[in-house]
């Protein structure tokens, strides 16, 4: 009976800790969000996204998108580019860095990484390295603009696919660049 009493002890001390830790990763590089929150709407997207290419394990999910003019009457604040993490928005493709993601959540297995306005609060030191270790293509390869979704969530929650060629449908011409280059020193 004390052999029993003492494993329910600890197995409480164990969650307890791992509570305190507030959704944080394990090594405490950047903050991790739990997946119930997210709305079921994306949810779909991300496993119908998961289907089609399962061979990438690290994902992004970034709203820094500037489209062609012909739609400007997009609101481009419910826009966002989802596929495989790469270095296409961090200057290698666009001529000029910018704020590295700072959140993260798991989902069907896979890595998510949410850029947000609240990256810039976080040491991108800190974020570069994270978002490093999870590079699905290198730096020195090509991106394939078409592995890249265009997806919209409204302010209620609702989501869809806006396109799944960035460049065919849509005519994304670039990522926004709203960092501090010193960051990156």
């Amino acid at each position: 009976m004390k052999r029993s009493l003492y494993l329910i002890f600890m197995l409480f001390i164990m969650l307890s800790q791992s509570c305190k830790r507030g959704g944080v990763t394990e090594n405490n590089d950047i903050n991790r969000i739990d997946t119930a929150v997210i709305v079921p709407g994306l949810k779909a997207i991300l496993k119908e996204y998961v289907r089609k290419y399962p061979q990438f394990q690290n994902l992004s999910i970034d709203g820094d998108v500037l489209l062609k003019d012909k739609y400007k009457d997009l609101n481009a604040d419910h826009i966002y580019m989802l596929g495989p993490t790469s270095m296409m928005k961090y200057g290698e493709s666009h001529g000029s860095k910018s704020l590295f993601p700072s959140t993260y959540f798991m989902f069907e297995g896979k890595l998510f990484f949410l850029s947000s306005s609240n990256d810039k609060f976080v040491d991108q030191r800190i974020c570069k390295r994270f978002y490093l270790n999870h590079q699905e293509i290198d730096e020195k390869t090509p991106v394939d603009k078409s592995l890249f979704w265009l997806i919209k969530i409204s302010d209620n929650g609702s989501a869809s696919i806006l396109s799944t060629n960035i460049d065919k449908y849509t005519g994304v011409e670039k990522v926004k660049n709203p960092s501090d280059p010193s960051l990156f020193r």
